[in-house]
């Protein structure tokens, strides 16, 4: 099971009230014979008592403080509790919680589902729901290389609006889950300043991911494209491929003065004429390799670039 962080439960801000309340009743949570509702920000969740006492702690403890034939509110002939969280928060937890294959269902969840679901399950120590959504959410910032590179951009690893990413830092800060934090910053740099400064991030983390983004730009020149700027050893024609490579370096400051990075997602391979057409074999052999050995090093180095420890330090597998 995932490790829960010692976080406040809200069981005290969690109301039972027996005044009429007129709800809008949640579609597809709404069960005639259930025993409880649920209500939150005036939607009404009908729902069963016994299975929230059977699948959380805090339900179960707050539940046993109140006798079922206690609190009925006369609209509904059953118990309404006051909940704090959102009503689409909670919606994402109780549909998980009454789906019999809520596994399946959070290994394809889409990110404000996976969000909802984590920070709601570790709140109410929902285990198997946590366990399920943390491993979801986990493969949505990949602390490997290989896997930031072959799944961003899809289903698995999808691109992300900044205030997506923004929930995604404070879930990791919930569930302490810090070895995922130096790529949440990643994904949220590639967003570019405009971007940072419109994130909504408290000014101590707006400084680090500012910080961080600088040296991300420098890094495009220090690891990515390194074998740009500096003469190959051995080369078959110097002075073609120097002139080559300073011709290209000139087109990649222009690129790297833009509000974007380009530190982990432009390969060789997406040059628009071959190297091979314009570097002699040698000075092409050297750019792979560099490259290669450049965008490794970068990766390993991330968690400094935002001040943080090494990933082995942060736990990430």
């Amino acid at each position: 099971m995932a490790n829960t962080p010692n976080t406040s439960t809200g069981v005290e801000d969690i109301e039972t009230s027996t005044s009429l309340t007129e709800l809008t009743r949640c579609e597809g949570l709404w069960y005639e014979d259930g025993s409880i509702v649920l209500a939150s920000e005036g939607v009404g969740f009908r729902v069963y008592r016994m299975l929230l006492a059977q699948n959380s702690s805090v339900f179960a403890n707050m539940l046993a403080m109140s006798s079922p034939e206690s609190n009925i509110d006369p609209s509904y002939d059953c118990p309404i509790v006051h909940m704090p969280d959102s009503a689409a928060q909670l919606r994402y937890l109780l549909l998980a919680l009454h789906d019999v294959r809520a596994t399946e269902r959070l290994k394809r969840a889409p990110f404000m589902e996976t969000i909802a679901v984590a920070s709601l399950a570790a709140k109410y120590e929902i285990g198997h729901l946590l366990d399920s959504a943390v491993e979801r959410f986990a493969s949505m910032y990949p602390t490997s290389f290989n896997k930031w590179v072959t799944t961003r951009g899809t289903p698995v690893t999808p691109v992300l609006k900044p205030g997506q990413h923004h929930a995604a830092l404070q879930l990791a800060h919930q569930l302490q889950m810090s070895h995922l934090v130096p790529v949440i910053l990643l994904a949220m740099c590639y967003g570019g300043v405009r971007s940072i400064l419109r994130s909504g991030l408290p000014p101590h983390d707006l400084e680090v991911l500012l910080l961080g983004f600088t040296k991300l730009q420098v890094m495009q020149r220090t690891h990515t494209f390194r074998w740009l700027y500096r003469p190959v050893v051995r080369c078959t024609a110097p002075a073609s491929c120097n002139r080559r490579r300073a011709e290209m370096s000139l087109l990649m400051e222009k690129m790297f003065s833009c509000d974007k990075l380009y530190v982990f997602d432009l390969s060789l391979e997406q040059f628009s004429v071959p190297l091979s057409e314009v570097l002699c074999d040698r000075c092409v052999t050297d750019a792979f390799r560099t490259q290669k050995a450049g965008l490794e090093s970068a990766w390993e180095d991330l968690p400094s670039v935002f001040g943080m420890e090494t990933w082995h330090k942060l736990g990430a597998k």
